[in-house]
């Protein structure tokens, strides 16, 4: 593993295997990769893997079904997909804690909720434990929109 200086002056690792990468994702230390545009620091908070599971979990806990929804022909739609009780789904996109919806997501999102189906999008595991609450909420009957 070597070390690259960032912008702001400051050190951060660069390894050379796959081994040191996984390290660094497991430890939470930010690092910097190669790519086309050059050198960019990466930083290492909520990777959208985890957040993915937590996610997938929570679901599973509620004994809902929880699709990975990985369409070919139509970019930007969400993520995930849960099936509620009555033929009720809604769609989820989940983003890590810095990402952003990109402009086609934005409109993939309005054209299902401008077909009545409810759209969340999740940038971090905290939020998940609140959506799965909201879901379980759902489930006794206690939200208005069941």
């Amino acid at each position: 593993m070597g070390f690259l200086s960032s912008q702001n002056g400051t050190l951060a690792p660069f390894f050379y295997t796959l081994r040191e990468w996984h390290l660094c994702l497991a430890l939470k230390v930010p690092f910097v990769v190669c790519c086309r545009q050059g050198v960019r620091r990466v930083s290492i908070s909520t990777r959208e893997r985890d957040v993915e599971q937590r996610l997938f979990r929570a679901v599973k806990r509620l004994g809902l079904a929880c699709l990975k929804f990985s369409p070919d022909h139509k970019a930007g739609m969400p993520d995930r997909l849960i099936l509620l009780p009555a033929g009720r789904v809604v769609w989820v996109e989940l983003k890590t804690d810095n990402g952003r919806l990109s402009e086609r997501q934005r409109l993939r999102h309005a054209e299902l909720m401008r077909a009545g189906h409810e759209v969340a999008v999740i940038y971090t595991p905290e939020e998940v434990d609140r959506f799965a609450d909201g879901l379980k909420a759902r489930l006794a009957g206690t939200d208005s929109h069941t």
